[in-house]
């Protein structure tokens, strides 16, 4: 049997360097890709957790936004009613498209889950029920014909005297 010279094997092995090289450079290879997933993993979870925070701050803001704009709706609604009571040739369409434009906001605000969290406060549960319920008793008196509606008129007034004072405390109470 011939011999191969030393140099062929690894020391202290019977297994040829041929077959050490491809196992090492594989090996490096493998740990190489290993570090550079696990450096991309942290980077994007760190990214990921910027962006919650972010959204969740983004959140807070539209909150606080969509509470003070039922507080300029209520606003836009009371100026539309009382034009309304005040024309001679009052501008029905205009009270009704305020009326509306307040409805779906404050109906946005009682099912849509970012407003849960407030509904604990007792200042702020307590306004949203008297507005939800000056809404649904308002509702019936826009939705009658012209006539019905210009002799409503001083019956709505009445009924909306506290919905100003309750949006301010919406939008006080979701702020605080």
């Amino acid at each position: 049997m011939s011999r191969l010279p030393t140099s062929a094997f690894a020391v202290g092995t019977n297994t040829p360097l041929r077959q050490i090289r491809p196992l090492s450079v594989l090996g490096l290879i493998l740990t190489t890709l290993i570090a550079v997933l696990l450096v991309f993993a942290f980077v994007t979870a760190s990214q990921v957790f910027t962006n919650l925070r972010n959204i969740k701050l983004l959140a807070s803001n539209d909150l606080e936004w969509s509470l003070a704009q039922i507080e300029l709706e209520t606003r836009d609604f009371a100026g539309a009613l009382e034009a309304a009571r005040l024309a001679p040739e009052p501008d029905l369409d205009r009270l009704r498209l305020r009326f509306d434009i307040l409805y779906s906001r404050v109906g946005t605000m009682a099912t849509a889950p970012a407003y849960l969290r407030l509904t604990v406060m007792p200042e702020f549960d307590a306004a949203l029920k008297r507005v939800n319920t000056f809404m649904s008793e308002a509702v019936d008196l826009i939705d009658l014909p012209d006539e019905e509606l210009l002799e409503a008129l001083p019956l709505l007034s009445v009924q909306s005297a506290h919905l100003r004072s309750d949006a301010r405390a919406l939008s006080l109470s979701g702020i605080s």
